[in-house]
């Protein structure tokens, strides 16, 4: 395999990680549509994870006494952090994230309600974000599934 990123020593790292990014070779595109090799980051796993670990340890599940407009302002100030240190390079990478969350916020639903099954839950949550696409500040910027 020859590229320049190729690493034959092992003693230079391809990748590393700084402030919760992954610097790393990646394709890019210019202006003019054309591709090159670029050494650009985006959030890394450690974040990820950690963030992950935010999201289940919320245990959202368990609000059931509590309205969507509480799990709103509760949740608001965290995703808004993550959003806005997060979104400058590769605002994509995130969509794991907001996936996950939108599964608690599914199987919120789902208890708060007594549905019987997830999918009971995600046809609620499609009608409330079709109603209320701001509720949440992740649906805000387009993470709706």
């Amino acid at each position: 395999m020859t590229s320049r990123f190729y690493n034959e020593s092992k003693d230079v790292p391809v990748s590393f990680d700084f402030l919760g990014f992954t610097f790393k070779p990646r394709k890019c595109a210019r202006a003019d549509g054309q591709r090159f090799w670029g050494f650009r980051q985006s959030i890394s796993m450690k974040s990820q994870k950690r963030i992950l670990g935010v999201i289940k340890k919320l245990a959202l599940h368990k609000w059931i006494t509590k309205t969507i407009q509480f799990l709103t302002n509760a949740l608001a100030p965290k995703i808004r952090g993550w959003i806005n240190y997060y979104r400058k390079f590769r605002l994509s990478e995130l969509h794991p994230l907001f996936r996950a969350l939108n599964k608690r916020i599914a199987r919120w639903i789902r208890n708060k309600y007594r549905l019987k099954t997830y999918g009971h839950s995600y046809v609620l949550m499609k009608r409330i974000i079709a109603s209320y696409p701001n509720t949440f500040v992740h649906w805000e910027y387009g993470f709706r599934r």
